[in-house]
């Protein structure tokens, strides 16, 4: 669907059908008839849709007038209405039989009991009747009124909600942290059993005191989603663009209101803005002013403003609200953002990242990260950095870059990764605002050259490679006397060097990099073990594949040694050790015997890290079933895949390369073993998705091709096949095994044109020739072939 059409048709949709709707439509699509049709069969469709979502339940037949105290239902007797959401009301009841005691029973409003209504109340029931934990309200029953409306039983939970719980108490920072992690954990329970709340807010997270100790209780799963199973047979599918939530502490995928799935990581978002709420008092968006807003304003400010990070916010608290929030802390003023600034400001704006792919990935790890903070240790969450910031700025200048756009793009993939890793590893909380700078001025430079090249200046199709070499010869004069910025973008133009595949090129610049931090850090620091990391894989990358071996193994040992075996570092590093091996393996040979054990050792440390299941146990998974497959150990390469699938997908992590990177394993273990048919669905899958997740021409569809190409070549079907492999070779034609099985296969389909065809394509790729020596005799074959079928032709004898 066009998105142009969006607006017109919100807006129309506001206007009653008739004479005033029209006139709206002839002036907005100003005489374009297809785009009038098109608003009109959205507004047919709408319609129906809210036709079909209003209409009645004819099964009951509620009474107009709701229920009143003394009222009974059942073996309950309503006492007094303590609460009232959009859908149902809640009561205070006294259960009569077989015990007495008191309870919270809810039940449907009143003429509310819609088909979605219905739906939406017993997907409560039946969600809150699958956990069991002491932070979450237990149900203890469920029936229908006289009438047919449906209500269920719960614990009555006495409490207040935990912001106001906070600041009556006048709790401290360290205090309030205790109680936001057992609102996590009743989180992570939830989603254990396959349950997002969607609705996470002060007022569903009552607190009181039991003697002197607070008892926390999470309510109200009434819009709670299944992610792994139907809660009931009347579930019905979120109505797209149907905001789902209170907008204060909705996530942008929930405001994107379909477009985009909502997975655990929701509510992730919501605890991270209940954080900042503890902290600061208030959440980082106005509630009064998210509610009067549009609907488009609303989702606008959800999903593209930048909330300041909580320090910052309460440094612009001033007079008396700046003394009550200090109060309600037990703090002095002036000392009120010092306890927030640094750790807690990244931890929160973790939380709350708009990119779900960059927060915490379960509400464990979150609770993992403040524990580290109480401790005084390191934590994960870091500062952002400079190309973090400089995307940021490129999203809200989008015009500018537009102009620009083909080397935009380009150069902004090739400096992206590597100046991010540099600034993450200076996120110690006490430096934490002048890295920020650093990070601005660094973003400025990468600015200015992308818009530097010019077409009449530097003829159009100047290069990437050429922007960077051009950066080269001005970094010197761009950092005079600035040497940790100098090495910022030594490092950034050595990483990107090597992600354009000149690794020889990014060499010098990373080494410089690396001799700066070693100087200013000392050789054992973290980020001097990074740098090391990085050089050794463009060592790699550039044929010297024993020496990155060598300087891998060495910062992996040091870490090892520094860190304990057991440190998510050290782990990380095994794998960049392992990586090495697979790498030493092309140049000289089957390195199996060094990676299966490691990675083995990889996978057993990994399954103890928090936050199950931990990317670097898919990562590790993955990988020693690519070892397996290499080492024709077939079997063993299926049931690690298999298993790293299972842990990928278990993660929610949509357009994940590392579970393609699964799949294929998968799909050539089960070629290997003569099951292609066992392959073909999971091939499928694997390259709808990656044309879906990463477009036609992309890396990944490409591997995706060749993969489903090897199947069908399995089952026989080698037209299928050949065309899977000519797009493959058309995206990633650095395959040899793949071209020299294209060539034989469209031999042996007599395609002989497009036999030579490839074989050329091959030639002029691989420049060394060493690939396609072994296509000489096939080359002759076909051409042999081709001149066999002109010759009759040219021989036949004159009239």
């Amino acid at each position: 669907m066009n998105p142009a059409l969006l607006p017109l048709f919100h807006h129309a949709r506001e206007l009653p059908p008739g004479d005033e709707r029209q006139a709206y439509l002839e002036a907005a699509c100003a005489g374009d008839a297809a785009m009038r049709a098109d608003v009109e069969a959205l507004l047919t469709d709408a319609g129906q849709a809210d036709d079909y979502f209003n209409e009645a339940t004819t099964v009951v037949s509620p009474r107009l007038a709701g229920e009143e105290a003394g009222e009974v239902i059942g073996p309950y007797k309503l006492l007094q209405q303590i609460g009232e959401g959009g859908f149902g009301a809640v009561w205070m009841a006294e259960q009569q039989r077989p015990v007495r005691r008191r309870v919270a029973l809810k039940i449907i409003k009143a003429g509310m009991d819609t088909r979605q209504v219905v739906a939406r109340f017993e997907q409560e029931r039946q969600a809150l009747a699958m956990m069991d934990h002491p932070n979450i309200a237990r149900v203890f029953d469920a029936g229908a009124t006289q009438s047919g409306r449906p209500y269920f039983v719960m614990e009555l939970v006495k409490g207040i909600p935990v912001t106001r719980f906070c600041d009556e108490q006048r709790l401290p920072v360290k205090a309030r942290l205790a109680l936001f992690m057992e609102v996590c954990l009743a989180i992570q329970h939830a989603h254990q059993k396959g349950i997002i709340h969607r609705d996470i807010k002060p007022a569903n997270i009552l607190v009181a005191l039991l003697g002197d100790e607070p008892v926390l209780k999470v309510i109200d799963f009434g819009i709670a989603k299944a992610t792994q199973q139907s809660l009931t047979d009347k579930t019905l599918f979120t109505r797209f663009e149907q905001f789902i939530g209170t907008p204060a502490y909705m996530s942008p995928e929930q405001a994107s209101g379909g477009v985009v799935d909502v997975d655990t990581r929701s509510d992730i978002y919501a605890l991270g803005i209940l954080l900042y709420e503890l902290l600061t008092g208030k959440p980082p968006f106005d509630p009064a002013s998210l509610v009067s807003a549009s609907y488009d304003d609303m989702r606008r400010v959800i999903c593209e403003s930048e909330p300041p990070r909580p320090s910052a916010r309460i440094s612009t608290v001033a007079g008396a609200e700046r003394t009550e929030l200090a109060r309600s802390h037990q703090v002095e003023p002036a000392r009120l953002g010092q306890l927030i600034r640094g750790d807690l400001d990244w931890i929160v704006m973790r939380a709350i990242e708009k990119d779900r792919n960059r927060r915490y990935d379960s509400a464990n790890s979150l609770v993992a990260d403040i524990r580290r903070y109480l401790a005084d240790e390191p934590v994960s969450a870091t500062p952002p950095g400079a190309v973090y910031l400089f995307r940021k700025f490129a999203r809200r200048h989008r015009l500018a870059f537009v102009v620009s756009a083909s080397v935009a793009a380009a150069l902004v993939l090739g400096l992206g990764v590597s100046t991010w890793m540099f600034l993450r590893e200076k996120a110690a909380r006490q430096r934490a605002d002048v890295a920020e700078g650093h990070a601005t001025e660094v973003s400025g430079f990468l600015l200015s050259m992308i818009r530097s090249p010019a077409p009449n200046r530097d003829g159009p199709r100047i290069t990437v490679a050429e922007v960077l070499d051009k950066a080269e010869l001005q970094l010197a004069g761009a950092f005079p006397q600035q040497p940790e910025k100098l090495a910022v973008m030594q490092e950034t133009l050595g990483t990107s060097y090597g992600a354009l595949g000149l690794p020889a090129k990014g060499i010098p610049h990373l080494q410089k990099a690396l001799a700066y931090a070693e100087e200013v850090q000392g050789p054992g620091a973290e980020q001097s073990c990074e740098l090391r990391a990085a050089l050794a894989m463009l060592y790699i990358s550039a044929g010297r594949q024993a020496e990155g071996v060598s300087l891998i193994r060495s910062v992996y040992e040091w870490q090892r040694r520094t860190l304990g075996p057991d440190s998510p570092v050290t782990i990380g590093r095994m794998l960049d050790l392992a990586k090495a091996w697979e790498a030493l393996g092309v140049q000289f040979g089957d390195t199996a015997p060094e990676q299966i054990p490691l990675l083995t050792e990889v996978v057993e440390r990994s399954e103890k890290l928090p936050g199950q299941p931990h990317r670097l146990l898919i990562q590790a998974r993955s990988q020693l079933a690519r070892a397996h497959l290499t080492a024709e150990r077939y079997q063993e390469a299926l049931s690690a895949g298999t298993l790293a699938l299972e842990a990928s997908r278990a993660r929610h992590d949509p357009a994940d390369i590392v579970s393609f990177d699964i799949m294929q394993t998968i799909i050539l273990a089960h070629c290997r073993l003569g099951q292609p048919q066992q392959g073909l669905e999971l091939a499928e899958e694997a390259l709808s998705g990656s044309r879906r997740d990463f477009g036609a021409r992309h890396t990944v569809t490409g591997t995706m091709a060749a993969a489903l190409g090897w199947v069908f070549d399995g089952l026989g079907r080698t037209d299928d096949a050949i065309r899977l492999w000519q797009e493959s070779v058309s995206i990633l034609p650095a395959q040899p095994s793949l071209v020299t099985r294209l060539a034989h296969a469209l031999y042996e389909r007599e395609r002989y044109q497009e036999v030579l065809s490839t074989i050329r394509a091959a030639q002029a790729f691989y420049a060394d020739g060493g690939v396609t020596a072994g296509l000489a005799g096939l080359r002759d074959k076909a051409e042999a072939k081709l001149k066999a079928a002109v010759a009759p032709a040219s021989q036949t004898p004159p009239r």
